[in-house]
């Protein structure tokens, strides 16, 4: 609720001590083991982003997405290294792991875009664009092979890069007119 994040954020801008007190308040019974591990997180995500005690750069849009990019790609690449370490999946199971880093490619894509930099979000265009031509030359081989269940799910995947392509489109209309 709103009252919880006003006083997460207040605790933000009041240092250490402050943030420290709220996890406190917060983190009682059996929830209470997180509270160290939500601070070393905090700890951890200082020194990534390097914040150096700069309470204005928690809400900076670049570092948020700068950070964001990070966790997406830590992400993919998890999922490739299971992919890998697991050789014998079923088709189903590499076919959804397959479409999760897809999904989260996208969602790369996107959040790069929308850094509110007209030469990123074009940089981003371009690659959306790359990536629908890549599905559709995939697509058609799959069609040739009768492989209908990849068909789908590059279709799927064509469908979610073009949600993305236009949410570019929007981001680039809002920042000619800003």
């Amino acid at each position: 609720d709103s009252a919880k994040k006003g006083e997460f954020q207040k605790s933000l801008l009041g240092g250490e001590k402050s943030l420290k007190e709220y996890m406190d308040r917060t983190y009682v019974g059996n929830s209470a083991k997180w509270k160290d591990v939500a601070l070393q997180r905090y700890d951890n995500l200082k020194m990534q982003i390097k914040l150096e005690g700069k309470v204005d750069d928690l809400f900076n849009l670049n570092i948020y997405n700068s950070l964001e990019r990070r966790n997406l790609d830590g992400r993919i690449e998890d999922l490739e290294i299971y992919l890998k370490a697991h050789p014998n999946l079923s088709d189903s199971e590499r076919n959804n792991i397959e479409t999760g880093i897809h999904k989260l490619q996208q969602a790369g894509v996107i959040v790069a875009g929308q850094q509110w930099d007209l030469a990123n979000v074009s940089r981003a265009k371009i690659e959306v664009r790359k990536r629908i031509q890549n599905s559709k030359d995939l697509m058609l081989q799959a069609q040739k092979n009768g492989d209908f269940d990849t068909v789908k799910r590059l279709k799927g995947e064509i469908r979610g890069w073009k949600s993305g392509e236009r949410q570019l489109n929007s981001a680039m209309l809002f920042g000619r007119i800003g």
